[in-house]
Parts: structure tokens; sequence; C-alpha cells
């Protein structure tokens, strides 16, 4: 690889990171719509368990 091959990959890189830490923090500060600012209530049903907000795994957390 030459120099500016080097240079020209560390740029793109650095660009990269650039752009998902612009992005990440833009979302961060995007609001929630409404209706989806509580939604811990509606997830009694949901099938996912791997969710940390699902509550049926906060109550056998706290059962054990």
């Amino acid at each position: 690889m030459t120099p500016e091959q080097i240079i020209a990959t560390v740029v793109i890189i650095g660009l990269l990171i650039a752009m998902f830490i612009i992005c990440f923090l833009l979302n961060r500060k995007t609001p929630k719509p409404k209706g989806c600012e509580d939604l811990e209530a509606e997830c009694e049903t949901c099938p996912i368990t791997t969710c940390l907000k699902n509550t049926s795994k906060k109550e056998e957390e706290k059962n054990e």
C-alpha cells in the first residue's frame, strides 16, 4: 500500500466514525412521537422475552 492509500483509508474511516457519532447524537435529541412516551404498560403481552422493558421478566427476577 502506498502512503496515499493509507491516508485515504484513515480519512474515510474517520469520516464514517464522525458520521456515526453525529447521527447518534441527532437521533438522541429527537423527541419521541406522541403515544410512544410510555410503552411499558403495553409490554405485558409482548412475546420478546429478551427486551429490557418486558415486565414479565422483571416480575420473575423479583420472585427469585
